[in-house]
């Protein structure tokens, strides 16, 4: 994710500028539970709904993306509106909110695009019982890792 949110995330979580390992979406199935597919589209449904509310318009969520981390999961979309640049959506556990949220207060997107940080989901992204053991394995070796779902509907 070399995104507003990939840049971020980096220095909030600790992983400098080394790359996180990303995951390709035909491998996600195999790595994830049922439940936690759930929760990715709970996220994406929740990144829509923010924005419809907020741009008082349609709107398209046109990226997406998983961080898996210790925390637990974080899903990060950016969103079309009609408003022009694009917006950007991050839920992310409990633990991390105050934390990204400070970042995103004080580096906002650049060129007035809007990002919002939400810890609504935190039960959701914090099941980590519900990763397959591979998955939980990769965690022992990387801090974060990514994976690129946009596309999944």
């Amino acid at each position: 994710m070399n995104d507003y949110f990939g840049t971020m995330l980096r220095d909030c979580l600790d992983v400098g500028s080394r790359s996180s390992p990303q995951i390709a979406r035909s491998d996600f199935p195999a790595l994830l539970t049922d439940d936690v597919r759930l929760h990715v589209v709970a996220g994406r449904v929740a990144a829509a709904e923010w924005a419809h509310a907020e741009a008082h318009a349609p709107v398209i969520v046109t990226a997406t993306h998983i961080v898996a981390t210790e925390h637990g999961l974080l899903y990060a979309a950016v969103v079309a509106t009609p408003h022009g640049d694009p917006w950007h959506y991050l839920a992310v556990p409990r633990s991390l909110f105050d934390r990204v949220a400070d970042r995103v207060h004080y580096g906002p997107p650049a060129g007035g695009s809007v990002a919002a940080v939400d810890c609504r989901l935190n039960h959701d992204l914090t099941s980590m019982w519900q990763f397959e053991s591979a998955l939980r394995r990769m965690l022992d070796d990387y801090p974060a890792f990514e994976l690129e779902l946009s596309g999944v509907q």
